[in-house]
């Protein structure tokens, strides 16, 4: 296993054997590097914090080259609906797309064209819907758990509204506007969201997701 410690705070996680270092951030904001080691206590959870958009970018170049090529993305569809995630398309009044799965639904503008992240670099097995334009990632609607402190945290620089009927905080820096809904908790005691973060540059794309999002089901713990 692999041993992650920040370079800034010093704080070490304990990574999976699948996961890298550069996949995360410290909670500090710190970059962390990788100590080979073995852990004998209690697993300690590598937290899942806010990577900037050009490394969210980064990560799925690869995706974005397969968007652009028609035959790719229908064998995406197709394995998606083989797995109960077939994402049926419909139209709203307005003419927008409808994206939805067995767990949310929600519009977006037309132009743009979406597609399950399933590779090793999804932020989570559970949900990772990526929004793309022109074969480049602009959006992301995960789903994601964060200790009870972390959620203090981004309350500090973040405004409180309402999404899909649930208490939500909305932020944005020069990289992302967020919108993170809050789901309640897991039977461990870790807080569940559901994140939208999209390009500053696709504004009309986050106004349409936030307003028109809706939860079917809930989400089955991740930690658990």
């Amino acid at each position: 296993m692999t041993i992650a410690k920040c370079e800034k705070c010093g704080k070490e996680y304990q990574l999976k054997s699948d996961e890298k270092p550069s996949d995360f951030k410290c909670e500090c904001g710190g970059e962390l590097s990788a100590n080979e080691s073995f852990e004998t206590l209690e697993e300690i959870k590598p937290e899942k914090t806010r990577r900037t958009w050009n490394e969210r970018t980064k990560r799925n170049k690869a995706m974005g080259i397969i968007g652009l090529l028609s035959l790719g993305v229908i064998i995406i569809l197709v394995i998606s609906g083989i797995s109960g995630m077939f994402y049926n398309n419909p139209k709203s009044a307005d003419g927008n797309p409808i994206f939805q799965n067995q767990y949310v639904s929600f519009e977006y503008s037309t132009g743009y064209y979406e597609q399950a992240i399933t590779n090793s670099d999804a932020s989570n097995s559970i949900m990772d819907i990526g929004i793309y334009k022109s074969g480049n990632l602009v959006g992301e609607i995960s789903y994601f758990e964060n200790q009870p402190y972390d959620l203090t945290n981004m309350e500090k620089t973040a405004t409180k509204t309402t999404i899909a009927g649930k208490n939500a905080i909305i932020s944005s820096n020069s990289n992302n506007l967020y919108a993170d809904v809050i789901l309640g908790t897991t039977s461990s005691g870790f807080n569940k969201f559901i994140e939208i973060a999209v390009d500053p540059s696709s504004p009309d794309l986050y106004n349409e997701i936030t307003k028109t999002l809706v939860i079917k089901q809930t989400l089955p713990d991740e930690s658990s």
